[in-house]
């Protein structure tokens, strides 16, 4: 199955599979908003470099390649505002969950929960997954209201379920069915 590189959400968004010529301006963004995005993602001690930014878009591009998940930076007017996309697909049971960041200083435009819509619309009409989920830190309110306008149901809060630098915190499981 051949896998959309680049969907246009609207005159302002476009998601484009993540390559290794983003890797310097995701890294610096990354590394701008390092401190800001610590405090709900666990992968950034993995990210110190542009050279672990490059390895890690090696990964998607792989995974990507084999339709084992796909992986999109924003565009916001032209910039990179941060990264959208699903983490493993269970083609068997036709479904994923949904993974997403924002840099800061691009909040508050609905950026994110534009860029999911768009996401979720390709999964569910073109690609025909039956279920998507999407797992919040409880204390992560501003992730919450994604799935939450998204029309996604509130399903279950998961305890210890994210090991966050040596401290364990709960998520909140959303989904939503493809009818």
């Amino acid at each position: 199955m051949k896998l959309n590189s680049c969907l246009k959400v609207d005159n302002e968004i476009e998601l484009k599979k993540i390559l290794p010529e983003y890797s310097k301006e995701l890294f610096q963004l990354i590394d701008l908003n390092r401190e800001y995005l610590r405090e709900f993602l666990p992968w950034l001690d993995m990210c110190k470099t542009e050279s672990d930014e490059l390895q890690f878009i090696d990964e998607l591009t792989y995974k990507f390649n084999n339709s084992k998940s796909l992986d999109y930076c924003i565009f916001y007017n032209g910039r990179i505002a941060g990264i959208c996309g699903t983490h493993e697909i269970d083609w068997s049971n036709k479904k994923t969950s949904l993974g997403y960041w924002i840099g800061e200083g691009f909040q508050g435009n609905g950026i994110v929960t534009r860029s999911c819509k768009r996401l979720i619309e390709y999964l569910f009409d073109d690609l025909k997954l039956h279920r998507i989920e999407i797992y919040c830190a409880t204390n992560n309110i501003k992730s919450q209201h994604i799935p939450e306008r998204l029309g996604f149901a509130k399903e279950s809060v998961l305890k210890d379920a994210e090991d966050l630098y040596g401290k364990y915190v709960d998520l909140i499981l959303y989904a939503k069915i493809n009818s």
